[in-house]
């Protein structure tokens, strides 16, 4: 396989439609704290929300009761997931500045200053350890802290410079359902526990991706590297994306059908798989959506097993 990354970038002005025209977006006064409104925007609510709700997905598959337990992980990975969030955003208000998607978050809007994202951050990652030790113990805190030192201290700045980033960042973002899992009791490294990871980590690249691609020209504009397609030199036309799909495809087939007890569930779970390399053949907004909403599918159907049987 050969891939090469597209790390043009453009000369075009920064983007400033949210300023004065003329305005420089990094050179605006800023407050030093956060407004209880940006908060919101800062700990970016409904991707900590979905987040949380992969934990408790995790924690159900590994004991289908929903306790004070599941309450604890899931709010200790929601306080992780929006700390993590806030601390990237002090990071990377230079770049978000210059693209027209994440101009008007609160930093580069100059609501709030880098410092103050970066401690509501922390503080919100402080908080979450010891709601994660009350829930399972010193290993989900080990956990926690491994996941925000390779968002924060290595997939955040290793974007800059190349687009396989990507693959560092997804091995984080898939781990809230192991979180659940862990601290549901549930054992690791087992079969079900591993092949969740998978399917988890491989739905996060494409998702990713089909977004990135949506918005090729802000990355380029912010500099950022944006993976460009990549092809197998054998005959036919499979692209390395549509196989890293085909890979999410067959895992999610393989946990339904080693996994799932109840048959007519379990056909269905793999109608939502094969649904997901078929998006391909939409454009780009709803085959993301496709993708999501195939991988969402499955997950229910897998959990709705778990919970009947």
């Amino acid at each position: 396989m050969s891939g090469r990354e597209d790390t043009s970038v453009s000369t075009a002005p920064p983007y400033g439609a949210f300023l004065p025209e003329g305005a420089d977006p990094l050179l605006r006064p800023v407050l030093p704290l956060p407004a209880v409104r940006d908060l919101g925007r800062l700990f970016r609510v409904r991707i900590t929300l979905a987040v949380a709700a992969s934990t408790v997905l995790g924690a159900l598959l590994a004991r289908p009761v929903y306790d004070f337990s599941t309450v604890a992980v899931a709010l200790g990975v929601a306080l992780l997931a929006a700390g993590c969030s806030a601390v990237n955003q002090a990071q990377e208000y230079a770049t978000d500045a210059l693209m027209p998607r994440t101009a008007n978050r609160p930093v580069p809007a100059g609501r709030c200053s880098p410092r103050g994202a970066g401690l509501a951050g922390a503080g919100a990652i402080l908080l979450s350890l010891p709601v994660l030790f009350w829930a399972g113990g010193p290993l989900l805190v080990f956990v926690g802290a491994g996941i925000v030192a390779v968002y924060n201290g290595l997939y955040t700045p290793l974007k800059k410079h190349t687009a396989f980033a990507l693959l560092v960042g997804a091995s984080v973002g898939a781990l809230p359902p192991a979180v659940g899992w862990l601290a549901a009791g549930g054992g690791f490294p087992q079969p079900f526990p591993v092949m969740l990871y998978g399917a988890f980590f491989l739905w996060q690249v494409p998702h990713f991706r089909l977004r990135a691609e949506r918005d090729r020209e802000e990355y380029r504009r912010a500099g950022l590297p944006v993976l460009a397609a990549v092809r197998f030199r054998l005959p036919g036309i499979f692209s390395a994306p549509a196989l890293w799909e085909y890979a999410l495809m067959l895992t999610l087939m393989l946990l339904a059908g080693m996994f799932m007890v109840h048959a007519s569930l379990r056909v269905c779970a793999f109608g939502a798989a094969i649904s997901i390399p078929l998006g391909r053949c939409l454009p780009g907004t709803c085959a993301a959506r496709v993708v999501d909403g195939g991988m969402a599918f499955a997950m229910a159907l897998v959990l709705a097993d778990r919970l009947l049987y």
